[in-house]
């Protein structure tokens, strides 16, 4: 069959009509995001336009008169009809707009043009949830699985007095660490010292870590928002983060010669600094979505995702198959966050000056504002503000 043959007789609403040309224009609708300073834009895909199809139509012969009027009819009637399109076949269309041509010289004749646009469906609000409470609700999930991992592996009941004993040695470790990486940024020193006197408060009972080693890890996680709260500054925050964690890289070997006592203090061991640098990985990227800028440049976004994805690669490798749908969820949660606010930062980069000059000459040339002299100042650790040398790097951002 050719495609003369497949061609079908045109007809609006039930009223048929002859067609002279048939033409239309699709394409996506793009947002396009230029930022200040930035030689970069960002075209964001908003969906499929509505696409603008035209028919030029015609009726013709001794009654045109008469299908004219019914063709007005259907093309005035509200609401979307059906055309049945010689080239494009059956649809659901809503006429926008038409305009019609009757000629003397054409007796029996009367030309419209039509302008419409398919019918579509009517589409209702859909919850979506932002990148930001993503993240937020993986955190939460995350935090859960761990914790139920942590119970289903670390035990005190009816262990030798050595292994709670070294629980609670532990324990008061992973404290005193905490509390030094909340130390870091003195305003709230104290309120990291409270948490720490907190928890040390419930590790001097082994008897009762023994009972509730849910309450254990709920207390560190308590002690480790205390300390993480201590600064909205990312850098320092990341700078407390790496630290700490940089403090949970031991890992106890479980061997099977020993004695059930000694592989279950390695278990418990592996266990609470496992669990302790989950917890704060998650508790890191908790703080990234609730911070309201979260980076300052482009640079150090990538640098804080991609440690933070390192580090919950460990993670993943020694959570149990259960918490592995979680702890993935968060890594895609965490790329999504960043990506949805890196876009716009500035980048650093590497300048040489190709003549001596003032920084305020250089701030104001490169950025077009005198205030930022002493961010490229205290950047570059320009010792004479009114003299920076030719042909040295200078880190500026773009």
């Amino acid at each position: 069959m050719t495609w003369q043959q497949r061609l079908q007789p045109a007809s609006f609403r039930g009223v048929s009509f002859h067609i002279d040309t048939a033409t239309g224009q699709g394409g996506r609708r793009v947002a396009v995001h230029q930022y200040l300073n930035q030689s970069q834009h960002w075209a964001e895909d908003m969906g499929q336009t509505a696409a603008n199809e035209r028919l030029q139509m015609f009726v013709i012969g001794a009654d045109y008169d008469l299908q004219r009027e019914k063709l007005f009819a259907a093309l005035n009637s509200p609401g979307a009809g059906k055309l049945i399109h010689p080239y494009l076949g059956s649809m659901y269309i809503q006429v926008k707009d038409f305009s019609w041509t009757i000629s003397t010289r054409k007796g029996g004749y009367c030309q419209i043009d039509l302008n419409y646009v398919r019918a579509g469906k009517r589409q209702y609000p859909i919850a979506k949830l932002t990148s930001k409470h993503q993240l937020e609700q993986s955190c939460d999930s995350s935090k859960a699985a761990v914790m139920k991992d942590f119970e289903a592996v670390f035990k005190l009941q009816r262990q030798a007095q050595f292994v709670q004993d070294a629980a609670t040695s532990q324990l008061n470790q992973l404290t005193t660490a905490i509390r030094a990486t909340g130390e870091q940024v003195q305003a709230v020193v104290q309120a990291a010292g409270n948490a720490v006197q907190t928890l040390t408060s419930t590790v001097q009972s082994a008897a009762e870590l023994a009972q509730t080693p849910a309450r254990i890890l709920k207390t560190l996680d308590d002690q480790l928002y205390q300390a993480f709260q201590t600064t909205d500054n990312i850098d320092d925050l990341f700078s407390q983060y790496q630290q700490f964690s940089g403090e949970l890289t031991t890992v106890a070997v479980v061997n099977k010669t020993d004695t059930p006592s000694r592989q279950q203090l390695a278990v418990n061991q592996n266990a609470l600094n496992q669990s302790t640098q989950a917890l704060a990985c998650i508790r890191m990227a908790l703080n990234i979505s609730q911070l309201q800028t979260p980076f300052s440049t482009y640079s150090q976004a990538i640098a804080v995702r991609d440690f933070l994805l390192n580090q919950l690669d460990t993670v993943i490798e020694q959570s149990s198959d259960a918490a592995y749908g979680p702890l993935s969820e968060l890594q895609t949660a965490l790329i999504r966050h960043i990506e949805t606010v890196a876009p716009g930062l500035q980048q650093i980069r590497s300048i040489e000056l190709q003549r001596a000059e003032p920084a305020l000459v250089t701030a104001h040339r490169l950025y077009g504002d005198i205030q930022r002299t002493a961010d490229l100042i205290s950047r570059n650790n320009i010792s004479h503000p009114g003299f920076i040398p030719a042909g040295h790097a200078l880190e500026v951002l773009l």
